[in-house]
C-alpha cells in the first residue's frame, strides 16, 4: 500500500510542471487569502501591543463612576486634593483632554488628535516619557511637547510650529518618546496652561500611582464611600486591556468575515482547478485502478498534491506580508476614541494562522477532487482507448 501511494504521489508531483497554469491558480488564490488574513491580524496585534505598553501595574485612573472612557469622565477639583492626602497614593495628577486637528503627511486626510494636560505630578507619574528633541514645556506658558509617532505621521508638528486653535496657538517646544506606548500619539502640556488657554476649569480624570498595588482594594473602598466625588478607580492595566480587546475584536471580526468571503472564492477556484485536473487525467487513473492500484493511494496522492500547493501559496502570502507590512506605521482610534499611531506587527501567531487557513483550503479542495476521482467508473476512463 505504501509503495503504491509513494509511486502515484511522485508521479503526480512530477507532472505538475506540465500543469503550471492550473496549479498556479490554487497557489495564487490561497496566497491572496493568507495575505489578507495575516495583514489584518498584524493590524490587531500591533494595536494591542502598543496599548499594552501604555499601562503600568501601579498606576490607575480615578474617573466619574460609570464613565465609559476618559473623555466622558469629569471629577471635581477637591478629588485631587483628597487623593494627594491619602497614604495609599504616592502621586496624583489631574488631567484634562481636548481635541485638535491633525493632517496626515501622506494622504492629507484630517484626524482628531489628543492634547493631554497634567499637573506637576503628571510627568513624575510617567517616568517612561523621555525628551528626544527640544525641551520640556514650561508651566504657565502656552507650550506643548509632541509624541514621536505624531511627528512621524502628521504635518506641522516640528519644533517651532504651533497647535492652532480658535483660542490661539500652543508652541511646540519638544518631542518625546514613551517606550512605544500610545502616549506617543498625544500632545502634552501643563494643566494650568490648558485651563487658561481653553478657558475652562474642567478635569476629566486623576491619574494616580499607588504606594503598593496591594492597597488597590482599600482605595476602591475609600472612593466608594466618599459622598462628594461619585468616582471610582480603574487601574491602567484593566482599562487598557479592555480597550485593546474591544478594538482587536472589531478588527479580527472584520478580518474573519472578509477572509471567509475570499476563502470561499479561493476554495471554489481550487476545487474547479482540481476537478479539471482530475478530468484531464481520467484515463490515467482508470489504468491505475485497472492494473490493481487501490483507491487509498489515489486519494492520498491527490491530497498530498493539494496540500503542497496550498503550503506554497500560504508561505508566499505570509512571506510577502511579512516583508512588506511588518513595522508599517498606521493610525486608528482607541477605547477613548482618541487617535493612536502604531506599527503593524506580523507575529508568528499571525503567520501560523494564515498557513493553517491555507492548508485547510488545500485539504478541502483536494478532498472533494479525490472523492470525484475514485467515484469515476473505471470504464469511463478506458472508453477512449
Amino acid at each position: 500500500m505504501f509503495g503504491q501511494t509513494l509511486q502515484i504521489t511522485l508521479m503526480n508531483l512530477s507532472s505538475i510542471r506540465y500543469r503550471l497554469g492550473t496549479s498556479s491558480v490554487i497557489v495564487v488564490g490561497i496566497a491572496g487569502v493568507v495575505a489578507v488574513l495575516v495583514s489584518l491580524l498584524a493590524l490587531s496585534y500591533g494595536f494591542q501591543e502598543t496599548v499594552r505598553n501604555t499601562a503600568r501595574e501601579d498606576r490607575g485612573l480615578v474617573m466619574r463612576r460609570g464613565s465609559a472612557n476618559e473623555w466622558l469622565s469629569y471629577v471635581p477639583h477637591n478629588t485631587i486634593t483628597m487623593l494627594q492626602d491619602l497614604d495609599e497614593v504616592v502621586l496624583a495628577s489631574g488631567e484634562y483632554l481636548r481635541r485638535t486637528q491633525l493632517i496626515d503627511k501622506q494622504s492629507l486626510t484630517k484626524h482628531s488628535g489628543t492634547v493631554r494636560s497634567m499637573d506637576a505630578d503628571g510627568l513624575r507619574l510617567r517616568p517612561e516619557i523621555k525628551l528626544s528633541h527640544g525641551r520640556m514645556f514650561e508651566p504657565g506658558k502656552f507650550e506643548v511637547i509632541v509624541g514621536r509617532r505624531l511627528v512621524e505621521t502628521f504635518q506641522r508638528l516640528e519644533i517651532g510650529d504651533a497647535i492652532v486653535d480658535y483660542n490661539g496657538e500652543l508652541e511646540i517646544v519638544g518631542h518625546f518618546e514613551s517606550s512605544g506606548s500610545a502616549l506617543e500619539s498625544e500632545i502634552l502640556t501643563d494643566l494650568a496652561t490648558a485651563h487658561s488657554f481653553y478657558k475652562t476649569r474642567m478635569v476629566n480624570v486623576v491619574r494616580i500611582r499607588l504606594a503598593d498595588t496591594s492597597q488597590e482594594p482599600e482605595l476602591r473602598e475609600t472612593l466608594k464611600n466618599d459622598p462628594r466625588g461619585n468616582t471610582e478607580l480603574r487601574m491602567e492595566k484593566e482599562l487598557y486591556a479592555e480597550g485593546a480587546k474591544e478594538r482587536a475584536t472589531v478588527i479580527e471580526s472584520f478580518a474573519y468575515w472578509l477572509v471567509g468571503i475570499m476563502a470561499l472564492g479561493a476554495f471554489t477556484a481550487a476545487l474547479s482547478t482540481m476537478y479539471s485536473a482530475i478530468q484531464a487525467r481520467t484515463v490515467e487513473f482508470a489504468i491505475l485502478r485497472a492494473i490493481g492500484f487501490s483507491t487509498v493511494p489515489l486519494v492520498t496522492s491527490i491530497l498530498v498534491e493539494g496540500m503542497l500547493l496550498a503550503t506554497l501559496g500560504a508561505m508566499i502570502g505570509g512571506g510577502v506580508i511579512w516583508l512588506t507590512v511588518d513595522g508599517l506605521q498606521t493610525v486608528t482610534n482607541d477605547i477613548n476614541y482618541a487617535l493612536v499611531s502604531f506599527n503593524l506587527s506580523v507575529t508568528g501567531q499571525a503567520i501560523w494562522a494564515g498557513i493553517g487557513l491555507g492548508l485547510l483550503l488545500g485539504f478541502l479542495g483536494a478532498l472533494f477532487a479525490a472523492i470525484r476521482a475514485i467515484r469515476l467508473p473505471v470504464t469511463s476512463g478506458l472508453v477512449p482507448l
